[in-house]
């Protein structure tokens, strides 16, 4: 293995654990009741999904976003943020 291939896998791993950070960020100041309804729940301090053979924090997360939300003329998403209700 050549010392670039492991600087590609250290910071491979170093990109994963910034996404799973962010994303546990992110859903952090939500409530038992909220996560549960997201497929979520907490686990000795950790956000961890119901099902862990589903996939990852990430692709919980991203399965439970609304696929019909309309995008700005900025490019971001135009969403309510409490119920994630497209905006007109």
């Amino acid at each position: 293995m050549t010392s670039f291939s492991r600087f590609l896998r250290v910071l491979d791993r170093l990109a994963r654990k910034c996404r799973e950070h962010r994303s546990h960020q992110a859903v952090a100041h939500l409530d038992d009741h909220l996560l549960r309804d997201i497929g979520l729940r907490r686990e000795q301090g950790m956000i961890v999904p119901f099902h862990p053979e589903s996939g990852s924090l990430e692709e919980t997360l991203a399965s439970a976003q609304p696929e019909t939300e309309k995008q700005g003329l900025s490019g971001e998403v135009q969403c309510c943020p409490h119920c994630g209700a497209s905006l007109a």
